[in-house]
């Protein structure tokens, strides 16, 4: 895509902050654009539909027929569309990803998150489990001198593919798909640096919730199976690390608890970082948000989705949701695994970021 390189696309994306959808910002500022910059934007930014002649124009024939294999353009109107992509800068790197609410090339805070607080592997090996559209395989590739990204569902994977090429990353960055447990079993080296994001949300049982998010009743399912099949593919050196979303009281994490037993339990030892923590209430950002989302799985009303939560944490002995970010480390044979716990919650409010 040299023409997006050469177009001022980044420039005009950065304009307005890494990892941004200002998407009224976005649109305010494309009426004084014209030429190839304008129909960029609009196609990638402002999801317009653009005649198929000025996509090819703008892409050329086979990247046109790939985009629309891969379901990223769509046919709307008699033109084509973006399939609910945009094309954003994360971190330096361009990323396609899909924004609604059934998202299958996910990206979110939680995914800049782990972006920024992952450790470099400087020179070694990564392993990027539940990858993605790829930004957390694309960051570490900064250091590392290979990465291997691993993603269960074939539409996603194959979105990973084409964000690694769009991205000059081939050579260093290569996707797997399978699901982390298909290659556990055909994999048997180890990482440096062993990063996942997880679904992590805690959800109600009997109810649907989106596949990128569904991290079963306590919100550590998938986080439990990563760890107890990868803990001993970790270097002797080396990390392995992820986010999630885990519950307990005020004050009181007791996901903090269920994390040390996992660590203690496969020989790893290393620290917590409690980010934020979030009643499960009416009104609180973190809970409407995770409200819309049930809502909408499972055709609800609002009202009645908040209900349905509020009633099935309080029975479960939960009134709040935390946030947090774990390194670990394997620990040598006698020494005590301990989980060192940093909670920021006391004196940052916030979400993903400290």
């Amino acid at each position: 895509m040299q023409n997006l390189q050469d177009s001022g696309y980044r420039q005009f994306y950065l304009s307005f902050g890494d990892s941004n959808l200002r998407t009224v910002d976005w649109g305010d500022a494309a009426r004084s654009l014209q030429g190839q910059l304008r129909d960029l934007v609009g196609l990638f930014l402002l999801q317009e539909t653009l005649e198929r002649g000025s996509v090819t124009a703008l892409l050329g024939e086979e990247l046109v027929e790939e985009f629309c294999s891969a379901n990223i353009l769509c046919s709307r109107k008699g033109g084509l569309a973006c399939n609910d992509f945009y094309l954003i800068v994360s971190r330096s790197f361009y990323l396609l990803c899909q924004m609604n609410a059934r998202p299958w090339a996910y990206f979110g805070d939680d995914s800049i998150a782990l972006a920024t607080l992952q450790s470099p592997a400087r020179g070694g090996r990564v392993l990027d489990l539940c990858c993605g559209p790829g930004i957390q395989s694309f960051v570490a590739s900064t250091h590392a001198r290979e990465v291997t990204g691993v993603e269960i569902r074939p539409e996603t994977w194959r979105i990973a593919e084409i964000n690694s090429r769009l991205n000059g990353l081939e050579e260093r960055v290569s996707f797997c798909n399978k699901s982390a447990e298909e290659f556990a079993k055909a994999d048997s080296g180890e990482y440096d640096l062993i990063l996942f994001n997880p679904p992590l949300v805690p959800t109600v049982p009997g109810y649907r919730y989106a596949f990128v998010g569904d991290g079963g009743p306590d919100g550590l399912v998938v986080t439990r199976q990563i760890v107890e099949l990868y803990h001993d593919r970790v270097s002797a050196e080396g990390h392995m690390e992820f986010i999630g979303m885990g519950l307990g009281r005020k004050d009181r994490p007791i996901v903090a608890a269920e994390l040390s037993k996992l660590a203690r339990k496969n020989g790893l030892q290393g620290r917590i970082h409690l980010l934020s923590q979030h009643p499960i209430r009416a009104h609180c950002p973190v809970f409407e948000a995770y409200t819309l989302s049930f809502a909408v799985e499972n055709g609800l009303d609002l009202d009645v989705a908040r209900s349905v939560l509020v009633e099935h944490f309080q029975a479960a002995g939960y009134d709040y949701f935390w946030l947090f970010f774990v390194s670990l480390q394997r620990a040598p044979k006698r020494a005590r695994r301990n989980l060192s716990t940093i909670d920021l919650t006391k004196s940052i409010w916030g979400g993903w970021f400290v």
